[in-house]
């Protein structure tokens, strides 16, 4: 289709769009709530329509694609002095154009626990549950494999987890322990999928030790443990089982002047229960400092080293990730997010390597406290020595941000 036949089109869809939302209310710069006592109350809503010139990420076959997506959210919670309780429920439609076997509903439940016991305990427990989707042409189902298929991968994904701080910002010393637990189990192309679901356990400790005016050394001690579904008949169920144990030492401050963030290096290990899989070892590091040379004007920079789980290709995959982003209020009302992220990953116990590029920029005009219009654009790429991998896309967007 010829390129001002696609902006027809994507400009008739927004229209259209626009015209349907502007009759609803949802999520924007500054949402008001409903009050309810004790409660509050708090819906909203983003709609979005975009054109995506390559839904499948393949190298060969270009698909493109108007893609539609309207996400409500409903939050509630309950205030108790410095205590909050929270609950909130989101919907996510995903509508394509053409490409319908791509469409899905995603749902998400979260509950949220504040809990300031005194001045130097306190305590933030969190669960999540999602009922999502995988869209085609990424994960399980890269490749030329996407085009085949009638419906994305579907998914169930649990997370509870908590977060311990003992000590005020002023103390000497303080320390901090987190628990999380994710549980991920697949709901259709089981004959594929079953042997990737997993529970995923995560232990975190960290001391800082105050070395000035608002800086602090620390050590953080990390162990995480996979467990992958064994109750299959499959040859390889449970042998990517693992456990991986790293450490971090390094500085954190606080609104030092411009800047604030945390620097912190290490080394990490990860062993698997399986002997024939060779257990990896090496650098660790995890970066990020924010930089605000105005009050209006902020510069985010993240370097970090992730272990993320495989769908089928090597042992796991060992991800170093490079981020910038810059958020900016050019007037009281219009402001830009512009991002770069670079991701090279090692897919352990093969020669896979990739290499990858997101960027993008969303301009911002708030017409009122509660309606946003946001114009984006991002690019996506990824470079690979698998075959046929290699893809490049671009999206285009129009969203609107509504609330009370």
């Amino acid at each position: 289709m010829a390129l001002g036949k696609q902006a027809n089109r994507l400009a008739g869809s927004c229209a259209a769009f626009i015209a349907s939302v502007l009759a609803c209310s949802a999520y924007a710069i500054d949402p008001a709530y409903i009050e309810a006592q004790p409660f509050y109350i708090q819906p909203t809503l983003l709609a979005r329509v975009g054109y995506n010139d390559n839904i499948y990420a393949n190298q060969n076959v270009q698909v493109s694609d108007t893609v539609r997506i309207l996400r409500p959210r409903l939050q509630a919670w309950l205030n108790n002095d410095a205590n909050t309780y929270s609950v909130a429920v989101e919907a996510i439609n995903t509508r394509y154009r053409t490409e319908s076997k791509n469409d899905a509903t995603d749902y998400k439940l979260n509950l949220d626990i504040h809990q300031v016991i005194n001045n130097k305990n306190v305590l933030d427990l969190y669960a999540e549950v999602f009922q999502t989707h995988e869209n085609l042409g990424n994960g399980f189902t890269e490749g030329d494999i996407a085009l085949e298929l009638d419906t994305p991968v579907k998914y169930h994904k649990k997370q509870i987890g908590g977060i311990y701080n003992y000590g005020t910002p002023e103390a000497d010393t303080r320390f901090t322990l987190e628990a999380r637990r994710q549980t991920y189990e697949s709901q259709n192309y089981r004959e594929y999928t079953a042997y990737r679901d997993r529970t995923q356990d995560r232990l975190s400790g960290t001391v800082f030790y105050q070395v000035a005016s608002k800086t602090s050394a620390f050590v953080r001690l990390t162990h995480g443990q996979t467990d992958y579904n064994d109750d299959i008949d499959d040859a390889t169920a449970g042998t990517l089982d693992s456990t991986e144990n790293s450490w971090v030492a390094g500085l954190a401050w606080a609104a030092t002047g411009k800047t604030s963030g945390s620097v912190g290096v290490g080394s990490f290990k990860r062993e698997f229960d399986d002997p024939s899989r060779a257990s990896v070892k090496g650098s660790h590091w995890d970066m990020a400092v924010n930089w605000s040379p105005k009050s209006y004007s902020q510069v985010d920079a993240v370097m970090r080293r992730r272990s993320h789980e495989t769908y089928g290709v090597g042992d796991f995959v060992n991800s170093k990730e490079y981020s910038l982003r810059w958020n900016h209020f050019w007037a009281q009302r219009f402001s830009h997010n512009i991002y770069v992220r670079l991701s090279d990953d090692t897919y352990e116990a093969t020669t896979r390597q990739d290499d990858r590029l997101d960027a993008g920029i969303t301009l911002t005009y708030a017409f009122r406290r509660w309606f946003d219009l946001a114009l984006g654009y991002s690019y996506h790429k990824r470079t690979t020595n698998a075959d046929n991998l290699d893809f490049n896309r671009n999206v285009y967007f129009l969203e609107v941000k509504l609330s009370l």
